[in-house]
């Protein structure tokens, strides 16, 4: 009987896509009689993952740590994990999470079978940088160019019985068929079905009878944008509450995170804020967006120009509308079903993203119920689309 394996190196703690997407797939898996093993983190918590059966701790590093071993680290995990479940040429492997040293593992643990053949591998690529301590310095030109040319070089020794799978976004999906000679499939995101169960109805009211609810989740990562959001909440607008998720900052300058603590410990003050913990379950994490009237995602575009977000797709998934950066694929899929505002992102002047991004707000709040109209479109396209069910159909259909 084939077995599929999904190996997830990112899940190591509770909560997040990599814990939410994993369980939603193995959730699938059985719902369509798929017998799927979820290989995570040798970390994970036996606790929360306990409650599953089908669970293998193994995974010895991180898609983005060690990123310079040249995937010596993964193909020792994927022979441990020959050896333990003793893998074969039936069985099917997708590595959910896939950069260079997935990539390069593969093709050193392929390399080996020479006495045997080996499991079909799916390697799911999401974003084309690996994420880096200093941001401004990881954006530049030449730093760029440096990571893309390394995936280049790996995707180009990759065999083409390996299949690339892209998530929903044109341009990643463009650059990596024109770094590699196999196939490479767009799939969707994998969030539980259950998501449309969620309505997108909860609230009715509109919000110029109220203080309109401006949600912003995520990480603290300096790509998110949370600098440009809390520096842009205190300038005078009017009639919007804010609900801010505050996580351990990555990405920015020592001197540049200690202005964003100082900030938000006087932005906590505020009646109109309310500040979030970093470590929302997902239930705490659903209900916050479902209480949003619109989130907010000033996202960088030198990250997201060619990256796909998931909390985008989870807030269209419930109907909500958002306003997101410009020259993003969040703008594309905004612009799509007329579901928010793009605001201008001026890379150069921190100042005029503040503004930018103000006026969006108050173009949001004028609107609003024209862009959480497009939203509700987009939900009804979403539930089909963007669901454990239908990423495994994508996959097995290729």
């Amino acid at each position: 009987m084939r077995r599929t394996f999904l190996l997830e190196p990112n899940l190591r703690n509770f909560g997040g896509h990599p814990f939410e997407f994993s369980i939603a797939l193995l959730d699938a898996a059985q719902a369509l009689r798929i017998n799927a093993i979820l290989v995570c983190h040798q970390e994970a918590n036996e606790e929360w993952l306990g409650c599953k059966r089908n669970i293998i701790r193994l995974i010895s590093a991180g898609s983005f740590e060690n990123i310079d071993n040249r995937g010596e680290t993964f193909c020792a995990d994927l022979r441990r994990l020959r050896e333990l479940v003793h893998l074969s040429h039936e069985d099917v492997v997708i590595v959910l999470t896939a950069h260079l040293n997935e990539i390069a593992g593969i093709r050193r643990f392929m390399s080996e079978a020479t006495d045997h053949r080996p499991p079909r591998f799916f390697l799911v690529v999401h974003q084309l940088y690996p994420p880096e301590p200093d941001f401004k310095a990881a954006s530049s030109e030449k730093r760029r160019g440096f990571w893309l040319k390394r995936l280049e070089g790996e995707l180009a020794k990759l065999g083409k019985d390996v299949t690339l799978c892209s998530t929903p976004s044109r341009a990643l999906r463009s650059k990596l068929q024109s770094y590699f000679a196999g196939e490479v499939i767009e799939i969707p995101l994998p969030f539980p079905d259950a998501s449309r169960e969620h309505t997108f109805f909860a609230r009715d009211e509109r919000p110029d009878e109220r203080e309109a609810n401006a949600v912003f989740l995520g990480d603290g990562r300096f790509e998110k944008g949370l600098s440009i959001l809390l520096d842009a909440v205190p300038l005078d607008i009017r009639g919007v509450a804010f609900t801010i998720q505050s996580s351990p900052l990555r990405g920015y300058s020592k001197r540049h995170a200690q202005k964003i603590r100082r900030l938000l410990a006087l932005l906590a003050e505020e009646r109109r804020i309310a500040l979030l913990g970093s470590n929302l379950s997902r239930d705490q994490f659903q209900a916050a967006l479902l209480r949003a009237d619109f989130v907010i995602l000033p996202y960088h575009p030198l990250s997201y120009d060619a990256r796909v977000s998931g909390i985008l797709v989870q807030s269209l998934l419930v109907g909500k509308p958002a306003i997101v950066s410009a020259d993003t694929w969040l703008a594309e899929e905004v612009m799509k079903y007329d579901a928010g505002v793009k605001f201008a992102y001026f890379v150069r002047s921190h100042e005029r993203c503040v503004q930018a991004l103000r006026d969006a707000v108050v173009q949001m709040v004028h609107n609003h119920s024209r862009y959480k109209a497009g939203a509700q479109r987009a939900a009804q396209i979403y539930s089909k689309v963007h669901n454990a069910t239908a990423f495994l159909d994508a996959v097995f259909r290729s």
